[in-house]
């Protein structure tokens, strides 16, 4: 079973919390991910929970911080194997006032029991992760200043700032052995950060499903 792209939905992030709307639709697989993309302020605006539909928590997979110019610019990606199939939001819930960028998408025919086959982060705008063919690459970047230009071989699922212009894109693209996953942008402060997703029918899921 192939992953599929679903929906996505995106937000400035200025206040303590968010909400995202979103649809997810019925199918197998179901697949929700969450990125943000931010800077600290006055040592606030972590991250401290991310939830759909009011009460099913998303798993953190990664952070990464930018270590060049200021590290106080990161971004974050979490995840939710088998969302409910409604129209509902994505609350970010922060520890202060936050300012920055989030996003949310969803897909289907992803691996329920072990959806992630690595990640990985850089700092700055271009990231090397391990991955294999079938794959998804999902990724996400923070910059300083300027708005995001994904990678020659992804696809962009959101892009969005805040008032300061703070900068976060969230993409896609095929795997294979190795991925470069890269963004373009300005000259200051910039992280990005991938997973690899696995799809369904590795471990036989789809002749679970209908045999």
């Amino acid at each position: 079973m192939a992953i599929t792209f679903g929906a996505a939905n995106s937000g400035a992030a200025t206040i303590a919390s968010v909400s995202i709307s979103l649809t997810i639709a019925s199918g197998l697989g179901r697949f929700l991910v969450a990125q943000v993309s931010a800077l600290e302020v006055g040592g606030a605006g972590h991250v401290t929970s991310i939830a759909w539909n009011t009460s099913e928590a998303l798993t953190q997979q990664i952070l990464q911080r930018s270590t060049t110019g200021s590290a106080n610019y990161w971004t974050e990606i979490w995840t939710l194997v088998n969302p409910s199939a409604v129209s509902s939001n994505v609350v970010f819930t922060f520890d202060g006032l936050q300012t920055g960028a989030v996003g949310v998408m969803s897909y289907q025919g992803v691996s329920p029991s072990a959806p992630i086959r690595s990640t990985a982060g850089a700092d700055g705008r271009s990231v090397t992760i391990a991955s294999a063919v079938g794959d998804l690459v999902i990724g996400s970047a923070v910059d300083a200043t300027t708005q995001l230009t994904v990678g020659a071989d992804q696809t962009e699922r959101w892009s969005t700032s805040d008032s300061i212009s703070t900068w976060g894109d969230g993409s896609d693209e095929a795997g294979a052995a190795s991925v470069v996953h890269s963004y373009t942008g300005g000259a200051g402060a910039a992280a990005v950060a991938a997973i690899s997703v696995i799809p369904a029918v590795e471990e036989g899921f789809m002749f679970h499903y209908y045999r």
